[in-house]
């Protein structure tokens, strides 16, 4: 799918949002909305590439860098939010059987008590 927008903009707030870049009005809106996608995790690497039509990851980054764009990895990320929550389950369940004492049964490993340097390294 392919939109085409057309919007009404005072010619103030166009000089603000050009902020003395050379790049045409529709490219650096264009731009500024895959940044802010990207930042809230509504789009991927790849989409945003697409989007701006870039060939490859080096001119994203090169992209990414010049705006100084957050990582997607990022605090706020959503994506990562969601990745840390998943992560923060089983780093919980894992917890739970260290503080017990003995790691979670393996078929060839003998199980073994934990001393409290491994529990310090786990958390």
């Amino acid at each position: 799918m392919e939109i085409t927008l057309t919007a009404n903009i005072p010619d103030d707030t166009a000089a603000h949002l050009q902020d003395g870049s050379a790049t045409p009005l529709p490219r650096r809106l264009l731009e500024l909305a895959v940044i802010k996608a990207y930042e809230s995790g509504l789009i991927t690497e790849r989409e945003a590439m697409n989007i701006l039509g870039f060939e490859d990851e080096e001119q994203l980054s090169e992209f990414f860098k010049r705006y100084d764009v957050r990582d997607h990895m990022s605090a706020t990320n959503p994506r990562r939010q969601r990745a840390l929550g998943a992560i923060g389950r089983r780093q919980e369940a894992i917890l739970s059987k260290v503080e017990s004492g003995f790691w979670p049964e393996e078929p060839d490993v003998p199980e073994a008590p934990i001393t409290s340097s491994v529990k310090e390294f786990l958390l």
